[in-house]
Formats: structure tokens, sequence, C-alpha cells
């Protein structure tokens, strides 16, 4: 479809896709061919030039978003319109830093946050099979222009009803991403207090054991022996000590092992306190 304000040149054209015939009669005054639209495709060309300024807006919205959004790396270039220019952005290039993987950039943002992004008209005209055929061009005739081409992608710019349900789609995935770091967060929280609490329980038990219980233990052994000594005690009230004495020494092992049990596995899943 073509606009002008010209009415010489809107004649040609409307000769031009028919044939070349001349708009009055039937003579073949040019070279044309058959480009005239079937009436389906000329009725949905009306409709939505009539929307022209609905869908430039509404690029020109997306556009700033993403100029606003970039704006703070200034490692990527981009190119903005021209003053008293109303930009159709009909593509939204930013160009990536010297050096940089753009097929590898292309690939993350579909990846990771599904934003399908594209080129700048690479490989540049001057190495299209016709024109290094038909002009001899090969890589390195335009070396600016491969550079530059090289490294600048294209940013989707599609109409609210399409691109609102894909960013609509990986929000509620970011959220649901987030929900769940949260929902594992509060896990280990309450894990971390859980085994606090144990720690802290095992170690109070085993200092008891070692201020308290064996010290009473090692006492009696020491009295019933001073007894039997004294022929107030039995051999058996004396083996008796003992052995409360050894189940006092076991207990405290294994109070010391349990809080030993409880460091090391707060270390393991938590790390240290310099970490």
């Amino acid at each position: 479809m073509l606009t002008t304000n010209d009415a010489e040149l809107a004649a040609f054209a409307r000769s031009f896709r028919c044939h070349g015939i001349a708009e009055t009669g039937n003579e073949l005054v040019r070279l044309g061919n058959n480009y005239r639209l079937s009436e389906l495709n000329a009725a949905f060309g009306v409709k939505q030039l009539q929307r022209l300024d609905e869908f430039v807006a509404e690029r020109n919205r997306l556009a700033n978003y993403y100029t606003g959004q970039l704006s703070n790396l200034p490692e990527v270039i981009l190119h903005p319109a021209g003053d008293h220019t109303v930009h159709s952005y009909y593509k939204f290039p930013a160009s990536l830093p010297p050096g940089c993987d753009r097929s590898e950039v292309l690939r993350v943002l579909k990846e990771r946050f599904g934003v399908i992004g594209g080129s700048i008209y690479w490989p540049p005209c001057h190495l299209q099979p016709f024109y290094m055929d038909r002009f001899g061009y090969t890589e390195g005739s335009f070396p600016v222009a491969e550079e530059v081409l090289c490294r600048t992608i294209s940013l989707p710019l599609f109409a609210s009803r399409r691109q609102d349900p894909m960013i609509a789609a990986r929000a509620a995935e970011a959220g649901k991403a987030r929900a769940e770091q949260e929902d594992a967060r509060r896990g280990l929280a309450v894990e971390l207090d859980t085994g606090l609490a144990d720690h802290v329980m095992h170690h109070e038990q085993w200092m008891r054991a070692n201020a308290t219980l064996l010290p009473l233990a090692e006492q009696q052994v020491s009295l019933e022996r001073a007894s039997y000594a004294a022929g107030r005690a039995g051999l058996k009230d004396v083996l008796r000590a003992h052995v409360a004495l050894a189940d006092v020494r076991l207990m405290t092992l294994d109070r010391e092992a349990a809080v030993a049990r409880d460091a090391a596995r707060l270390n393991l899943l938590f790390g240290s306190d310099d970490q």
C-alpha cells in the first residue's frame, strides 16, 4: 500500500500496479505488473490505516519504555528519533558493546525472560548472495556497517494485545518464583530456629552433666568407697556407685556428641558465622 500527496506520483502508481495501463483508456503507456490488492486485503488495509495513529502511539509508548529502562546502561547504544520527528518504530534497535556476543544475548533474552528479539538487517545488504554475485562484494567491503550490525539487536514492539499477555505471563512466572523463594526462605528460617533451639538445649544439658551430674556421681563413688573401707557399706554398694558413674560419663559423652552434631548440621546447612 502506498500513500502520497503527490498527484503525479499517485497516477504513476495506479498505472504501474495495473500492468502500466493509462488511467484513461486501455493504452499500455509503461511497463508494469499486477500489483492490485484483493478486495479483502484492501478492506483490511483501509481499516488498519484508520488506526495508524493508534498503532504509532502504542509503538512510541513501548519505545519510550525501553529507552527509560535502558538509559542507565551506557554501554548499550540506543538510536532515538530526531527532533520534530514522529517515529513509527518498525524496529527498536539497540547496539551492544563491541565484542558482545549478539546471539548469546538473544538466547538469554528468550530462554530466561521470554523476550524474542531479532537482528537489524543482518547479514547486511552487501553480504546478501545477490549483491555479492552481482557486484563482487565480500566480507570487509563495508567494515563499519558489518561491525555495527553484527552487535545490534532488535527488541520486540508488539501491539499491547500481543505483548501484554506475554508480559503478564512472565510476570506471573516471576511472581511464582518469588513466592517459592519466600516459602523456601521461611522454611529455612523455621528450620534454623528449631536447630538453634535444639543446639541450645543440648548444650545446656551437656554443661549440666559436666558441672553437676558428673561431680555428684564421682562424689558418690568416693563416699561408697570410704564407707566400704569403714565397714559401713558392702561391695555391692561400691559397684553400684561405679556403674552409676559410668552411666553419667556415657550420658555426658552422648550430650557432647549431640552438641557437636547440632553445630556440624547448622554449619553445613546455613554456613558459619562469618558467612
